[in-house]
């Protein structure tokens, strides 16, 4: 294990005293090279300046002399004019003296005499008296009776194009009166072309300039300016406090910076500047500052990395000694802690050290077992076993040989356990045994498992052997691995002829194909197991028929291991379902003969209708018309029993005819084709109770129908239903004043809807009840309530063709109740209906 610095510190707060002082160290010989290189550096660039600035004024000091000495040059020229022109007056030629070389000055642009009035008297350039432009030396010397030579602002000519610096002395009368000026023009080329002779580098700078500001003279490399104004520039700042010296200034119009050194004239208001860049005078210099702070970089990382091996190699050091006291302490701990049991031995197999998990194993206390012998606490039977392990363990040449072995232990109230132990040998040097290492699993109740693993697979092998139905274990490839007594006695092979044939061999031809799906199923995953019905070839040819159950077991990785198969015989079943088969066969040929017999006397009762219709209505027509007329032919001589035989005799034949009538209904129901529809049969209610309102007004009946009374079924049949089970309930309550009729519906025991009429009316004896259904059956005289006895006899008929059942309950004198159920109507009627 090992632990970083950083988390070093972090876990035993700040670093030591040592490591403080090597930062220190560090940090102080990293100042000390950085100030050395510091101060050098200065120092030269020190130095290097004052030797600039000493070569500077050196050369101010020649351009001063120069400038000065040609100033007093311009002065003798100017001397001599003023003498001239006193003695010659306007006649004075001024080209004349110039051209004989009387003038000690050479580089005169222009020169001229200018009067009191401002007017030009003679001059190089012209000679007629005109007005000039010198009001600004005219006023000067005007105003200051000086005879000093006066230096003006240059000037620039738009004709020329050139530049001109003005000079002018006064001259005066012999009273000392003003008479004008001298004036003269230098061309600051004089100046500049001097300067191009003096050494100041590509960007240095000589300047002649005015203590007014602005500058006559400048050359900048090769370049030269005249007339700029630089009164705010630390040139002029520095000349007001001090005459001469030396500055480290930027130029204003180039924003270089300079060494100047200047001076400034001791006869007239200019000073004279030398300046040279410091970028190219301290060229050397930089260049070596470059290398020093490059070097001084050098040794700073050089110290930091030599500061932090030093650091690092500490913290290591103590990390190491840390890792080691932990490495100690995580043994400890994972010795007492361990979840098997641990102990050292020495080399005679007694106990220097245990962990409690031993202790708590073998029942003892860590003084009990610290010293006694390891064969003290093993079995008698394994100790010879434990005693060889060690000695092959002393004897062995490996470097740390070790073993396991699986030993019984005694605990200490006397019970066994069972133990895996791996032994260690630790050597001291190359043949010298230290100690064991011994480390004792508990595996009692794994072996406890493993004993009752084995008696399982015993019962599950006599299970399999003693079972009643043929079972068998095949392998993926089809080949018999195992077979039960069953199986064999089943197919009629014995167990060395199935083991030596596969599946494939006794299996039935035509159940080949699916067989072999089913089982491709399986290897596949698809399915879990499969079922079957399967035939076998006996061993004697025939078939043999099967319910077979497949199982696929795998191994750990998903392998297949093998296949399980159950095999029930079924041929007896198989024999009963041909029988079943046959029988079916003749019931419906006995079905289709039965319907074809039910067809012909149906055909045989319309016939019958046919002639109850048309042969017997004829006859009770001619007894009908001959009462009639024997009534008229008699009339005034029959007597009054004569007339009462008469009237029964056509009532007798009006009731055979309804009996007739109700005869052919109860036929046509029998025959009709049912047209199933949705019906609300609470409407229906509705509309036969208004109707027979209509026809008795005068009957007290309340009626009360549910709502929604919905179903499927036929209209017409049931509107039949409906209003037989209605007119009896107001027939049979027409003796009351007044009566109640309920037609509704309720849930019955299968929740199926039970739909009821019931009434307030006479009732009936339910001793009677059976023949209520019956055809021209009634429990009440015609006398009483007319009817022919048919009306429930077509009502249940109805009932029965719509898959339900119809009954009634009574009590004499409270009424009856008639109840119905329709059946579910076949699926393409319902869905017709829907």
């Amino acid at each position: 294990m090992t632990i970083a610095p950083k988390k070093l510190w972090q876990k035993h707060g700040r670093p030591s005293l040592t490591y403080l002082s090597i930062a220190l160290i560090g940090a102080a010989q990293i100042v000390f090279i950085w100030q050395l290189t510091f101060e050098r550096s200065q120092y030269e660039q020190a130095e290097a300046s004052r030797h600039e600035y000493i070569h500077n004024a050196n050369l101010a000091a020649v351009i001063e002399e120069h400038t000065d000495h040609s100033l007093k040059s311009v002065e003798q020229s100017l001397d001599l004019i003023e003498k001239t022109y006193r003695q010659q007056g306007s006649g004075i030629k001024l080209k004349r003296l110039q051209l004989d070389g009387d003038l000690s000055f050479k580089a005169f642009s222009d020169l001229a005499v200018i009067n009191e009035a401002g007017l030009l008297v003679a001059g190089l350039k012209q000679t007629a008296p005109v007005k000039v432009s010198g009001e600004d030396a005219l006023r000067h010397h005007q105003a200051l009776d000086s005879h000093r030579l006066y230096i003006g602002k240059p000037i620039y000519s738009q004709v020329s194009g050139t530049w001109s610096i003005p000079v002018s002395r006064r001259i005066n009368r012999p009273d000392g009166a003003f008479a004008g000026v001298v004036m003269a023009g230098i061309d600051p080329a004089y100046f500049t072309d001097f300067y191009l002779k003096t050494d100041v580098g590509t960007q240095g700078i000589v300047s002649l300039i005015g203590l007014d500001g602005v500058v006559r003279a400048r050359r900048v490399g090769k370049q030269t300016t005249t007339g700029d104004n630089v009164s705010r520039g630390p040139l002029l700042l520095a000349q007001a406090r001090q005459p001469e010296g030396s500055l480290l200034g930027v130029g204003g119009f180039d924003g270089v910076t300079r060494l100047f050194s200047y001076r400034t004239l001791k006869d007239y208001p200019l000073l004279v500047a030398v300046g040279t860049s410091q970028a190219q005078a301290l060229a050397e210099v930089f260049q070596r500052e470059k290398k020093y702070y490059a070097n001084a970089t050098l040794a700073t990382l050089a110290v930091l990395l030599i500061g932090t091996l030093l650091i690092w190699l500490l913290m290591r050091s103590r990390a190491l000694q840390l890792t080691m006291h932990n490495t100690q302490a995580l043994q400890r701990a994972s010795f007492n802690l361990s979840a098997i049991g641990m102990s050292y031995l020495d080399r005679d197999g007694r106990y220097l050290l245990v962990n409690d998990k031993l202790c708590r194993l073998l029942g003892c206390s860590a003084t009990e077992l610290t010293g006694s012998l390891v064969d003290e606490r093993v079995f008698p039977a394994d100790r010879a076993a434990h005693q060889m392990l060690l000695d092959d363990l002393r004897t062995a040449r490996q470097e740390q040989p070790s073993s396991m072995l699986e030993i019984r232990y005694l605990h200490q109230n006397g019970s066994l356990i069972w133990a895996l132990i791996s032994v260690s040998l630790v050597l001291k040097t190359a043949n010298s045994p230290s100690y064991f290492i011994s480390a004792l699993q508990d595996i009692t109740e794994r072996k406890r498992m493993a004993l009752a693993l084995r008696q399982r697979d015993q019962q599950l092998s006599s299970a399999f052997e003693d079972s009643v139905i043929g079972m068998g274990l095949s392998s993926p490839e089809g080949r018999w691995l195992k077979v039960n007594r069953a199986l064999c006695q089943m197919l009629g092979y014995t167990e060395a002829e199935m083991m030596s044939a596969s599946v494939r061999q006794i299996t039935h031809p035509d159940d080949m194909a699916i067989s072999q799906l089913r089982t491709q199923q399986l290897l596949q995953g698809e399915n879990a197991h499969f079922q079957v019905e399967k035939r076998y070839v006996h061993k004697q040819g025939h078939s043999v028929w099967t319910s077979l159950a497949v199982s696929l077991v795998r191994d750990e990785d998903d392998q297949p291991l093998h296949f399980i198969a159950q095999l029930q015989d079924i041929n007896q079943r198989k024999q009963a379902q041909d029988e079943i088969r046959r029988l079916n066969v003749e019931l419906e040929e006995r079905v289709r003969q039965r319907t074809r017999e039910l067809q012909f006397a149906h055909q045989e009762i319309a016939g019958f209708s046919h002639s109850v219709a048309h042969d017997l209505r004829q006859p009770f027509s001619s007894i009908m018309g001959f009462s009639h007329l024997l009534e008229r032919e008699l009339k005034q001589q029959t007597s009054e029993r004569g007339k009462h035989y008469l009237t029964r005799i056509r009532a007798g034949v009006h009731q055979i005819g309804e009996l007739t009538d109700a005869l052919l209904a109860l036929v046509k129901l029998s025959s009709i084709d049912l047209r199933w529809e949705k019906i609300d049969l609470s409407v229906m209610a509705q509309n036969l109770v208004a109707r027979r309102m209509l026809l008795e007004p005068q009957r007290q009946v309340q009626c009360h129908i549910h709502p929604k009374l919905q179903t499927v079924g036929d209209a017409q049949l049931l509107t039949v239903v409906m209003d037989s089970l209605i007119g009896n309930a107001w027939k049979f309550s027409s003796k009351m004043p007044q009566t109640t009729i309920e037609v509704g519906s309720e849930r019955g025991p299968g929740q199926d809807t039970i739909y009821f009429v019931r009434d307030q009316g006479v009732g009936f004896d339910m001793a009677y009840a059976a023949k209520l259904f019956d055809n021209f059956q009634r429990l009440h005289s015609p006398s009483e309530f007319p009817g022919n006895g048919t009306g429930l006899a077509s009502a249940q008929r109805i009932i029965r063709r719509h898959g339900g059942r119809i009954w009634a309950l009574s009590t004499p004198g409270r009424g009856a109740t008639f109840y119905f159920t329709l059946g579910a109507a076949p699926p393409q009627a319902a869905a017709a209906a829907a």
